[in-house]
């Protein structure tokens, strides 16, 4: 038989076999759907509509230390504000984010909140045969490009050149977002006596699942050649 308790107050250790937190699952929509006090605290998210809100209840309404869990698994970002409409979040997809009350002395009252990764994501493009350029504009580096999904990322690329002209030019390496230049990615690669200089290039930047990250390169003069290469890809939020 159910038995249904509308407040529980424990002033000491609370034991079960389980405890079943309500869901409420549902998907993205290009609108707002404002929380109450009665909403339940997992909100789950799936769908591929872009545009969702979420208004977080009014503070006042609330007990001290309510929270709420967005779990995230469409393949959209949704946005999670105060109840004054001021954004406190940006819950990418694949992510699930607490937030938790810490003052209702207002109807925006204060939130502390925390995201965690539902899966990592990581991955790795490499290249083992040669590659030569000798184009004076950037070009794609052979192979190397890669369309992570949607997130903030790491990347690191790293390889072993040499130029023709032994020394007196350089190879000019860096990293492009959706065919414009990543700022402060740049390496001016110089060459002696025909030996291979590594390189090394990283950044972080955020994607929006469309967009192709690459390495591309140039040559002041003569014509340089990669080795192997390698762009390590790791989702950091």
């Amino acid at each position: 038989m159910s038995l249904i308790i509308d407040h529980l107050q424990s002033e000491g250790r609370l034991q079960g076999g389980s405890l079943i937190v309500d869901l409420a699952s549902q998907a993205t929509a290009a609108g707002t759907l404002s929380l109450t006090t009665s909403s339940t605290s997992n909100q789950f998210f799936t769908g591929t509509t872009a545009g969702q809100l979420i208004n977080l209840p009014d503070a006042t309404t609330l007990q001290l230390g309510r929270y709420f869990y967005v779990w995230n698994q469409s393949t959209q970002s949704v946005a999670v504000r105060n109840s004054a409409g001021t954004l406190l979040r940006t819950v990418l997809p694949d992510t699930v984010a607490t937030f938790i009350c810490t003052s209702v002395a207002s109807a925006a009252g204060s939130w502390v909140h925390t995201r965690t990764l539902l899966s990592s994501f990581s991955d790795d493009i490499a290249a083992a045969t040669n590659s030569t350029t000798n184009s004076a504009t950037d070009v794609l580096m052979n192979a190397m490009t890669t369309t992570p999904p949607i997130g903030t990322y790491k990347f690191d690329f790293s390889a072993a050149m040499v130029n023709s002209a032994n020394g007196a030019q350089r190879t000019f390496v860096s990293f492009y977002l959706g065919g414009v230049q990543v700022s402060g990615t740049l390496q001016a690669v110089g060459t002696s006596g025909g030996a291979y200089q590594s390189v090394s290039v990283n950044t972080i930047q955020s994607v929006n699942g469309s967009q192709a990250v690459e390495v591309r390169w140039r040559v002041a003069g003569g014509t340089s050649t990669v080795l192997g290469r390698i762009i390590s890809v790791q989702r950091v939020d």
